[in-house]
């Protein structure tokens, strides 16, 4: 005699890892190795690095994608999610918190400067850098104690005039670069009046 056994596909459980976090700038792997099914034929991964909770878009596939921070401004908070699918074309989708921290900016006041007493010499912060790309404010100091920061001038490439100094003297500029969040470097150079 036979019987007719009927195995019934059971949809896999999505598993999206996390909670995440990385600096702006950097990358991290994402992990969704935990996902299961109990026929063992999980076909695809797919992720979306920004879901909304209606529509999906696909940002990367795979286990182990890596989420790239390089072009993003922390803080800041996303939801990933994960849709994994098995052979029979059923899926299920999870979810996780990933946070991008804020880095702060490094200050690079360029020099050492000289100047001629009487003459006058552009400043150049250009070279300093934020891995957010947020700096929001470059502030100078021309006569730096090392303790009290005095604003003197503001702005990339400001003029340092040197009208009224008789040399020879030496200054220790320094400047101050702040990003969006707040965040803060101050660096010092040489700046000589002959």
């Amino acid at each position: 005699a036979t019987a007719t056994l009927e195995v019934t596909n059971v949809a896999p459980t999505a598993d999206a890892g996390g909670p995440y976090s990385v600096t702006e700038g950097e990358s991290v792997t994402l992990d969704a190795s935990a996902s299961f099914d109990p026929g063992n034929d999980i076909s695809t991964y797919q992720w979306d690095f920004d879901y909304d909770g209606s529509t999906f878009d696909v940002d990367a596939t795979g286990v182990t994608p890596v989420f790239d921070a390089a072009a993003l401004d922390g803080p800041l908070s996303r939801t990933v999610a994960v849709r994994v699918t098995d052979t029979s074309n059923e899926s299920d989708i999870a979810t996780a918190t990933l946070e991008v921290t804020n880095v702060a900016p490094t200050a690079d006041p360029g020099g050492p400067y000289n100047v001629t007493e009487g003459e006058s010499v552009t400043l150049d912060a250009s070279a300093s850098s934020d891995p957010g790309n947020d700096i929001s404010t470059y502030q100078w100091d021309f006569d730096y104690d090392g303790m009290t920061f005095d604003v003197d001038a503001t702005g990339m490439t400001p003029v340092f005039d040197a009208a009224a100094l008789s040399g020879p003297l030496t200054f220790t500029v320094a400047l101050r670069v702040t990003d969006t969040a707040a965040a803060s470097d101050t660096a010092t150079t040489i700046l000589n009046v002959f």
